[in-house]
């Protein structure tokens, strides 16, 4: 293998030789030898040379005969097998072949080849029949060689033939052709050669611009036909594009010669009939030769636009419909033909291809009937009509047979009363007459004999075609029966020719309000007023928890103040009362219970009856007083107010109750000392420092009647004097 490899001057040079050799020999370039070796190899041109050469290393002893013998030595290790060439300080000197042999540890011995050269850059770049103002000069569509030459550097150069950046051709090294058939827009356009190589900083280039001479181009109006209304003006105009200059101009009708002007680009027509239609040429030539362009023009009249068709059987698998049309020009444009009912609603359209023929798709017999309607084609010749329209339309009433189909809205539960008349109505759509039409009984092949007689009218009807809902004429056929017999179901029957449909009737009895006969409607407004009851009733409710709430709120606040206040004025009320004086079941049977007598001065308050064990009393419990006088577990104390208004003052007198339990009965008695409430003028014993009293239960009332007065006494005024008495209640 040959590698090249290139320097420049002072630079060092490593040679590579290959790995894992037991011993290697360098051979390189031969300076002042007698007997050099000669050697065969490609340059880095791809042309043959031969190469002398001589021994430079052996192992790793350098020749000391040769003439870079202080700047060579080979590198790398034994170990290794490395037998590198390093060359420094290279020179001119160095240029050349060397070839690095080597005794591998295994395997045949092997060569690595190098040629040096030393990096020189291109020069002299010139192109072959440039003319002075650096232009190129061609004909159009006639062959044009461009050549690109250069003194060649190395590494060789790879030369560019470019326009606008855009490489056209690649080549070198030293030249570069590039041969094309140059047009009409290569005229004035800038080709550019471009050499490059290592070396260069920057490319060398050279421009030329072509100079190509062309026929006239005469390009007319860009419509290829003219047209235009009769009694109108118009004028034909022509461009021309011409290197050189056109020496000549003419305008031609039918190939007639009108006019010869080298000036006049454009024909003027004024007032133009029918006669003025034709074709025109307009003709320019110049020292090259000549060029023409050719348009027609058309006095034109919109198309009339009719259907041809013939009538269909229904064994017949293609169906087409023809649009056509008269006028010119002839060359029609179609849009799609559209499939409307009678009563000018959509149905389809129909795709046309590009000489006016619509097909009908595959439909069985039996779907047929959906192809009758109108078809409506239209076509334009490019011509408006005197009212603007470019399409114009024309149509056709098709009629297809088939069997009778029945509308999709007809009942299929009627209703009627035994032993009554009844009329069974169906509705049915067909394009032909109606034959025969009966009805009779599921399970029964004869007709009803109950039928009184068979009418028929023309109503409008809606059914599918194609997907579509649309209206059309239909037939109701009304069986009347002179009375029903049966709640049963009927087989409606109609016939066209040999084809005939069915429709099956279930009658039910006209007692209740059919449901299914309700329309979506209906349903929905039910469904409506349903919800409005429902939201209307939870309004009520909701408003009424609201106002509730609001008056419980209002209540609490108001027993809150009171209670706050009967706290401030029962500081000093206090009641002495020891529950272990309560019986239990072995001791129920009359054992007596006291509590003592305590008298408080307070301002006077207007107080109704409150429960003593209560913080407050809200308005929400709405229990009635003898519910809390009844439960004498959860509250076993009351007081009981009575009010004297007095001048501001209040007796608190505290009772003994003596209550006795018999048995599982409840019974309640109370005892008061009648110096308590009399209103006599008795004096009211207080004892500021008495607060409590353990009393001994099985002590009388004498015994506390002494312990009250042995306190001191504080007289108060009986008059007015407001008395709470309070009643412990124990079952």
């Amino acid at each position: 293998m040959l590698n090249y490899k290139y320097f420049s001057k002072g630079e060092t040079i490593l040679l590579s030789c290959m790995s894992g050799a037991k011993t290697a020999d360098w051979i390189g370039p031969a300076q002042n030898t007698t007997n050099p070796s000669l050697i065969e190899a490609v340059d880095d041109f791809g042309k043959q040379k031969i190469w002398q050469t001589t021994q430079y290393t052996n192992h790793r002893d350098i020749n000391p005969n040769i003439h870079n013998f202080r700047r060579i030595r080979v590198v790398g290790t034994d170990s290794n097998g490395d037998f590198d060439l390093k060359i420094s300080n290279a020179s001119y000197y160095d240029i050349g072949l060397y070839r690095c042999a080597i005794d591998p540890v295994k395997g045949n011995p092997l060569t690595k080849s190098y040629v040096l050269q030393l990096k020189t850059p291109p020069s002299n770049l010139t192109i072959i029949n440039e003319t002075e103002k650096g232009t190129f000069i061609g004909n159009e569509n006639h062959l044009l060689t461009l050549d690109c030459n250069v003194e060649s550097g190395r590494p060789p150069e790879t030369i560019y033939w470019k326009k606008e950046r855009t490489i056209l051709k690649t080549g070198g090294p030293r030249r570069n052709f590039y041969t094309f058939r140059p047009g009409r827009s290569d005229h004035n356009t800038n080709l550019t050669c471009e050499v490059t190589n290592a070396v260069l900083d920057r490319p060398l280039t050279k421009t030329v611009r072509l100079d190509i001479k062309y026929l006239p181009k005469v390009l007319m109006n860009p419509e290829q036909t003219m047209t235009v209304f009769e009694r109108t003006n118009t004028k034909l105009c022509c461009e021309i594009d011409s290197n050189p200059n056109i020496s000549f101009i003419f305008w031609s009708k039918d190939y007639k010669t009108i006019i010869d002007d080298a000036e006049s680009s454009c024909l003027f027509l004024k007032n133009v009939t029918r006669q003025d239609s034709g074709n025109y040429t307009c003709l320019a030539g110049n020292e090259i030769g000549n060029g023409s362009d050719e348009r027609s023009l058309i006095v034109f009249y919109p198309p009339s636009v009719y259907l041809e068709y013939k009538i269909f059987s229904v064994n017949e698998s293609r169906r087409d419909i023809h649009c056509k049309g008269g006028g010119i020009p002839n060359n029609l444009t179609f849009s799609r033909v559209e499939h409307t009912s009678n009563f000018n609603e959509h149905i389809r359209f129909l795709e046309v291809s590009s000489d006016g023929i619509a097909t009908l798709p595959f439909l069985n017999e039996i779907d047929r009937y959906q192809d009758t309607g109108v078809y409506s084609c239209s076509a334009s010749n490019g011509v408006s009509d005197m009212e603007g329209n470019k399409f114009q339309r024309g149509e056709a009433q098709l009629v297809f047979d088939g069997p009778p189909v029945f509308a999709p809205d007809n009942k299929q539960l009627q209703y009627g009363e035994i032993g009554k008349p009844i009329e069974i109505s169906v509705k049915v759509y067909t394009t032909s007459n109606i034959t025969c039409h009966y009805m009779n009984a599921i399970g029964s092949v004869s007709p009803l004999e109950s039928i009184r007689n068979i009418s028929s009218k023309i109503v409008l009807m809606r059914i599918y075609f194609h997907g579509v809902y649309i209206t059309v004429n239909g037939i109701e056929v009304t069986f009347h029966l002179a009375n029903l017999h049966h709640f049963q179901t009927f087989n409606v029957t109609v016939c066209i020719n040999r084809s005939t449909s069915s429709f099956i009737v279930e009658v039910r009895q006209l007692d209740y309000f059919p449901l299914e006969e309700l329309s979506p409607q209906g349903i929905a407004i039910i469904l409506l007023v349903t919800i409005i009851v429902i939201l209307t009733a939870g309004m009520g409710i909701y408003l009424r928890h609201i106002k509730q709430q609001y008056s419980k709120r209002m209540i609490t606040a108001i027993n809150s103040q009171t209670f706050r206040t009967s706290v401030e004025e029962s500081a000093q009320y206090m009641e002495v009362l020891n529950d272990s004086t309560i019986p239990n079941s072995s001791q129920e049977n009359e054992i007596p219970m006291f509590s003592m007598v305590e008298r408080t001065v307070v301002e006077n308050r207007d107080t109704t009856l409150v429960s003593a064990d209560q913080s407050s009393v809200s308005s929400d419990n709405d229990n009635s007083l003898s519910e809390h006088l009844d439960d004498g577990y959860e509250y076993p104390y009351t007081t009981l107010l009575v009010n004297i208004r007095t001048e501001d003052e209040h007796v608190y007198l505290r009772t003994r109750n003596s209550a006795t339990l018999r048995n599982a009965a409840f019974e309640r008695s109370s005892e008061l000392t009648e110096e308590d409430v009399l209103p006599d003028g008795t004096k009211t014993h207080y004892c500021p420092n008495q607060r409590q009293a353990n009393l001994n239960l099985n002590s009388d009332w004498n015994d506390s009647q002494e312990t009250d007065n042995k306190c001191d006494q504080t007289f108060v005024h009986p008059k007015n004097k407001a008395v709470y008495i309070n009643l412990l209640l124990k079952q």
